[in-house]
């Protein structure tokens, strides 16, 4: 019954705070700063976030992904390690407490713009509610409007579309572009799309994993063909062939050399040779 009452609690916790108008911690309120003193022994679960503070003259968000071999496998594990956190930067001493709580509070906020907090759904509620009032948009990118602008780091209710966005509003074009013409969206769409027209510069000249086997087999078609002689014909045709010829009234023309072709600008327009045997 005790775990069941904690988990009542809980739940009604939640609703309370989800439904509450402003974020139930945010950071004007919630901040602490920690100080610490220089180290003379460096632990190795320390030396990228060590090399970093070391090499950088402005203060920086902790990334797992780049400031310690792997991520985090639990909770815990990222508590102890800032618990026990000890680094080889050189540390002003003996000064006051008054400068001590001076240099904290410049500290926060300098970093302020780039500490999030974690709103709840009535505020974005509110936010959705007044933007329906002016005009229809899509309801991620309302969401990803409401993240940028309120600095919000809960979760998103579109992730994908989430990433998307932000990677769009970095400059990267066409993630967008409709894949059915005859949709009202592709009548709608104005973005650019980076595409030149391009022409096949040279061959692709790329291994596979099965380029032995196709060897091998061609070398045995020929062998097959000279063991049967007059019984046999043997031809193959290429990209490159003057005249295309397929199986008997399917005639082929792969198109990849001598004309142009729509390809992202970024690329080079290359290919492997489109070979066709036949016996």
């Amino acid at each position: 019954m005790s775990y069941k009452n904690y988990l009542n609690t809980q739940v009604d916790k939640c609703v309370k705070n989800q439904n509450l108008p402003h974020p139930p911690r945010n950071v004007d309120s919630n901040a602490s700063v920690l100080h610490f003193k220089q180290s003379m022994f460096l632990n190795k679960k320390y030396i990228l976030l060590d090399k970093a503070v070391t090499e950088s003259d402005e203060p920086f968000l902790f990334n797992e992904e780049t400031h310690v071999d792997k991520p985090f496998d639990s909770s815990v594990q990222r508590h102890r390690f800032f618990q026990n956190l000890h680094l080889s930067v050189p540390v002003p001493e003996n000064r006051s407490e008054a400068a001590l709580m001076t240099d904290a509070a410049r500290l926060v906020q300098k970093m302020r713009p780039q500490l999030k907090e974690y709103h709840t759904s009535a505020q974005k509620r509110e936010f959705k509610s007044k933007v329906a009032n002016i005009a229809r948009i899509q309801p991620s990118l309302v969401d990803f409007i409401y993240s940028e602008l309120a600095f919000d780091g809960s979760a998103m209710e579109y992730p994908e579309m989430q990433q998307r966005f932000r990677v769009m509003s970095l400059g990267e074009y066409g993630l967008f572009a409709p894949t059915n013409p005859y949709r009202q969206a592709a009548l709608r769409f104005t973005s650019k799309i980076p595409i030149q027209h391009k022409m096949q510069g040279r061959q692709l000249r790329s291994r596979h994993q099965d380029d032995h086997y196709c060897a091998a087999l061609f070398k045995y078609l020929k062998c097959k063909a000279i063991e049967l002689q007059d019984d046999a014909i043997l031809f193959s045709t290429d990209d490159k062939a003057k005249v295309p010829v397929g199986e008997p009234g399917t005639p082929i023309s792969t198109g990849v050399r001598g004309r142009v072709s729509l390809a992202p600008a970024a690329s080079e327009l290359c290919s492997l040779d489109h070979d066709m045997k036949a016996t």
